[in-house]
């Protein structure tokens, strides 16, 4: 997912973002002693996303490490084959972030992981660059929506993202 962002400081020091954007998650453990007595049995399920460089086993491993207690069993649902990143040095992703550029000076364009679930790791996994694209300028506001509730994007920031569509589709198009 490339997603376009204004220089606002804001927006990147957003706590969600920081995953999305590093891959990286902490998890702290703590010893709960009354825990045990109340609960004897518990049962979670963690939605972990993973950039796709990243491997499954290494992520249940670390958690199996963090949670020290052999009691504790972890299931993977689902869980994607390790694929490549999309290559940054690709035509595409080039015309994109020159397009991004020319048409908000200001905006700095970064890979991130999304909220949501697609069909790329299938495509990375046999070697397919893959970008989603949310061409629009969000505040912070915006963007703890995103996916929610009370989603929606301004009309400005619609006409940003077809005109950022058409601008790209555009230059792939000419012909050399």
């Amino acid at each position: 997912m490339v997603t376009t962002y204004s220089q606002d400081k804001g927006v990147l020091r957003a706590l969600h973002l920081k995953a999305r954007l590093s891959g990286d998650a902490r998890f702290r453990a703590r010893e709960r002693r009354a825990w045990d007595e109340l609960f004897p049995r518990f049962q979670a399920t963690l939605d972990l996303r993973l950039l796709p460089d990243r491997n499954p086993q290494q992520a249940i491993d670390t958690l199996h490490r963090l949670i020290g207690d052999t009691r504790v069993t972890i299931e993977a649902i689902q869980t994607p084959a390790v694929a490549n990143v999309s290559a940054v040095e690709a035509e595409f992703y080039r015309t994109l972030t020159g397009v991004i550029k020319t048409l908000v000076p200001a905006s700095v364009t970064a890979p991130m992981l999304t909220p949501g679930t697609t069909d790329f790791c299938f495509f990375r996994g046999r070697g397919v660059n893959s970008y989603g694209l949310f061409p629009a300028i969000l505040t912070p506001g915006e963007l703890a929506r995103f996916h929610g509730i009370d989603e929606r994007i301004s009309v400005a920031n619609l006409q940003l993202g077809t005109q950022i569509i058409y601008t790209v589709l555009r230059a792939m198009t000419q012909p050399r």
